[in-house]
């Protein structure tokens, strides 16, 4: 797995690691959430890319509110993911398919 140390927008601020979260995701079918309302899918990063990103951008942060948003959004994760952070075989059944070797 390969972590970009930064990546420069063309107009803003560097989005670091953002190859973590980029490498690592699942897609969410529309029509699932939608109740086929809507068509298409949507990606999102897998738990264990978000959470690790956060805690390499937290070390990063100088404005203490976004480093208490950080750690507020990794605990919200591992909190809403109880069955994911004990037992990693509980991927084997999700419907979220997953790529090979990516954090899950």
């Amino acid at each position: 797995m390969r972590v970009c140390a930064a990546y420069r927008a063309p107009h803003g601020p560097g989005l670091r690691y953002v190859d973590l979260l980029l490498a690592n995701k699942w897609f969410l079918p529309l029509d699932v959430l939608s109740d086929g309302e809507l068509e298409g899918r949507v990606w999102v990063p897998t738990p264990a890319a978000f959470i690790f990103h956060k805690g390499l951008v937290y070390k990063k942060r100088t404005d203490p509110l976004k480093r208490e948003k950080d750690l507020y959004y990794i605990f919200y994760v591992l909190d809403g993911f109880r069955a994911w952070h004990r037992c990693p075989a509980v991927h084997s059944a999700s419907p979220i398919p997953t790529r090979e070797g990516a954090l899950v």
